[in-house]
């Protein structure tokens, strides 16, 4: 691995996620390289032939860390700090990151092995935590596509990416119009209930302007 990518923050799966330290210029190699692993561990639960709790779950968390570390951060961030620049990175990887959760949900061995250890004998055995983890699992597979066919599951990918798309470009324009928006009060009686701290703020600012 590249010394930068050893040092890309959104691959640092320790502690608390680095979101003082995540800018734009380490957000598409990051992500890129998150995918990467992500689907190393996805490719190895489908290859496995094992089919306990460890075997299919464990490498399964793996990829949801990879994704808490990484994907979340720059979410939160398009949010908080959400400049042109950002922009711009978050939606240089949205497509690969929507395409590869798709991959995970639509991943037929892995339903297949979930829905084996639903069936099994052992299943008692399991925690309530870890029946109710499988059981939801399967439940979101079956509601991302997982029994749709060919053209019909080609069909609800597109729309998802599409829906993807217009959720992020939802959020920018209601940043940009909050951004943008500004009242302009010059009668006192159209300022009656406001806290006098706010009135007094707003009177500061006004004689700083004039």
């Amino acid at each position: 691995m590249s010394s930068a990518l050893s040092e890309n923050p959104i691959l640092n799966v320790a502690g608390i996620p680095a979101y003082d330290t995540i800018t734009t210029e380490h957000i598409e190699s990051g992500i890129r390289e998150m995918l990467k692993r992500a689907a190393s561990l996805l490719q190895s639960v489908e290859d496995n032939s094992g089919n306990s709790w460890d075997d299919l779950m464990v490498p399964m968390a793996q990829i949801d860390q990879l994704y808490e570390y990484g994907w979340s951060p720059v979410e939160h961030l398009l949010s908080v700090v959400n400049t042109e620049a950002m922009r711009q990175a978050h939606e240089s990887v949205l497509p690969a990151v929507v395409q590869f959760g798709l991959q995970i949900s639509q991943s037929r061995p892995v339903y297949e092995k979930m829905c084996g250890l639903r069936d099994a004998s052992t299943w008692n055995e399991l925690s309530a935590c870890r029946q109710r983890i499988i059981t939801r699992a399967i439940h979101n597979a079956e509601l991302s596509g997982i029994g749709l066919k060919d053209a019909e599951q080609e069909t609800f990918n597109e729309n998802q990416q599409r829906l993807s798309q217009l959720a992020t470009e939802f959020s920018n324009h209601v940043l940009d119009a909050t951004k943008a928006f500004h009242l302009d009060i010059d009668n006192t009686d159209d300022a009656d209930g406001l806290p006098d701290s706010f009135r007094r703020m707003t009177s500061a600012s006004w004689s700083q302007a004039e």
